[in-house]
């Protein structure tokens, strides 16, 4: 990473956010500044594009302007967030969520733990950041503390590389809503207890599971989806009916940031769409080519 870019560092609790406010400061550094950014967290298995990208593109896009001389009347600044994806308590969007002044989220993460019983602010303190910020309301920004957001993103999908199109500007995207469900069946021997008499919350999950992509593709709404991402049982064994089930609905981070400023997103081609999956990829032709985009749109906004 350019750290020869970085002025000086603001951290708002850095177990989920770091907030880089780069060298280019404008010329009128009293307007609300323009910012870019993206996330450095992946879940597990996956690839490593999925905002990355827009980190190290925020960055070399900042960079370009730097060395053509270009001196923005408002100041750029690159936000990197780190705890975007649901991976290790199952939240999304924990920086995003708490820099728009999600007071939910900030009281949920109280008595937050994860798969370990290991607490939120445990787990931060734990990884060297302890600072006593149990307040996490101390990290809320105001609205129109940003004059605009933009973000760098590979698709994720596959349209743009299918059609030859290199560069897609985003007019909207997927609304996030989750649903977390419970069944509670009879468990009992799986070779005992004949099927006209079980109670199987596994085949419970499993026709939800069904009903949901029913249901999306029902709709014949060309961009509604949804998925089922976890599935679980209990107690999980082969000679077993499942007595129990979980699973969590998914009905698809720069979302959030658009309760603080403007935001809009530039996408660039990936590989075949694959996404939060080892196979992700994106050339370097498709990359820089995103950063030029990148970097010509945050001068234009920058003069605002």
């Amino acid at each position: 990473m350019s750290y020869f870019l970085i002025k000086r560092l603001r951290t708002f609790f850095v177990f989920f956010l770091a907030c880089f406010p780069v060298c280019r400061e404008g010329h009128e550094p009293e307007l609300a500044a323009v910012a870019t950014g993206s996330h450095i967290d992946a879940i597990p298995y996956s690839g490593k594009y999925d905002g990355v990208v827009g980190v190290v593109g925020a960055i070399e896009a900042i960079n370009v302007l730097k060395r053509s001389g270009f001196k923005p009347k408002r100041s750029l600044e690159v936000i990197l967030f780190t705890s975007e994806e649901p991976t290790r308590f199952g939240i999304s969007c924990l920086g995003s969520r708490l820099l728009a002044g999600s007071e939910a989220l900030a009281k949920a993460l109280k008595t937050t733990v994860d798969g370990q019983n290991v607490s939120f602010f445990d787990a931060a303190r734990s990884a060297g950041y302890a600072k006593d910020q149990d307040d996490l309301s101390s990290v809320f920004l105001k609205k129109g503390t940003y004059s605009a957001f933009v973000e760098l993103h590979i698709e994720q999908g596959p349209i743009l590389e299918e059609e030859g199109i290199s560069i897609g500007i985003v007019t909207a995207i997927a609304a996030p809503a989750s649903i977390k469900v419970e069944f509670e069946g009879n468990g009992g021997h799986a070779g005992a207890v004949l099927m006209p008499n079980r109670n199987d919350a596994g085949l419970a999950a499993a026709e939800l599971a069904l009903a949901v992509e029913r249901h999306v593709l029902e709709s014949r709404s060309v961009d509604s989806v949804g998925t089922v991402g976890i599935l679980e049982l209990h107690p999980g064994a082969i000679n077993s009916i499942p007595s129990k089930s979980h699973l969590e609905i998914g009905a698809d981070h720069a979302f959030y940031s658009c309760r603080i400023s403007p935001m809009g997103m530039i996408f660039i081609p990936c590989y075949k769409g694959y996404s939060h999956k080892p196979e992700e990829f994106s050339s370097i032709d498709d990359i820089s080519n995103g950063v030029k985009v990148l970097a010509l749109t945050l001068a234009k906004l920058s003069l605002e």
